[in-house]
């Protein structure tokens, strides 16, 4: 069955305030009971995978109106990124921290859902890279749509003005930013494959000064602190180990007794 707009904007309402798919439906029949009483306006509801589908379709509206504010701003002021892996795939985040045009800081979301060829980081800084040749792409798909939908409107030329080109999410645009990580060896080469291929890009478009990048300091404040007490840790295991180290043999093993702080917190 094919459902009008309307629907569909109502659930993608719902599901960008994380409501469960399988509760939407049910949502639907409380609010017309809740606004016509005594008017049976429901005669059918999407069934969950229809509405599990257009979490894809909010994906996408995400992706662009993200891309909308990181093309609107007037300069990119940091890139943030950290891998995962879920199932065996590995899974990269990218973060921009931007200055509006009433030069206010502001973070923007842009991906969370890049997923590179393997976890190397060769391939995520590649993969983080051509993020915004994507972006640029769903913003000329935006242009287009609305070109088509209001083709005769006579404020047609002023809603295109309000999205921006894919020239506006060059990458380039990150030029002087700082880019920002946890501590791990593939997170710091990732840092400096960036570098380079940001530069490349940038000289690509004709930009041959200002084809500088930060990334000395721009490390994870949090994961430096966890690199620094695992250490404090490792040594109080040491020095634990040493001092009980005629006492621990007397527990049966099967007890699981050890002198590891990790231990203790838990």
């Amino acid at each position: 069955m094919q459902w009008t707009m309307n629907v569909d904007k109502l659930i993608l309402d719902w599901l960008a305030n994380r409501t469960p798919p399988s509760c939407i439906m049910v949502n639907i029949v409380s609010m017309a009971l809740a606004i016509h009483p005594h008017s049976a306006l429901v005669k059918e509801v999407p069934c969950v995978k229809y509405v599990r589908n257009l979490r894809s379709v909010l994906a996408l509206v995400t992706k662009c109106l993200a891309g909308k504010v990181v093309g609107s701003c007037t300069k990119i002021k940091q890139l943030h990124t950290d891998g995962t892996s879920h199932k065996g795939t590995e899974i990269v985040n990218l973060i921009c921290g931007i200055l509006t045009t009433d030069n206010q800081l502001k973070t923007i979301f842009l991906a969370g859902d890049i997923i590179p060829e393997d976890g190397t980081a060769e391939c995520q800084s590649t993969a983080i890279v051509n993020q915004f040749s994507q972006t640029g792409r769903l913003l000329e798909g935006w242009r287009d749509m609305t070109n088509q939908m209001y083709g005769t409107d006579p404020e047609l030329t002023a809603l295109l003005l309000e999205i921006p080109r894919k020239e506006d999410v060059c990458v380039s645009k990150t030029l002087g930013a700082n880019l920002a990580s946890d501590n791990c060896s593939t997170a710091r080469l990732n840092q400096s494959k960036m570098s380079q291929k940001i530069i490349e890009k940038a000289k690509q478009v004709g930009i041959t000064d200002r084809t500088k990048l930060y990334h000395s300091y721009g490390h994870c404040f949090n994961h430096q602190r966890n690199t620094l007490c695992k250490a404090v840790a490792g040594g109080f295991n040491r020095r634990i180990g040493e001092a009980l180290a005629e006492d621990l043999p007397a527990f049966a093993p099967h007890l699981r007794i050890s002198g590891e702080l990790m231990n203790v917190h838990r």
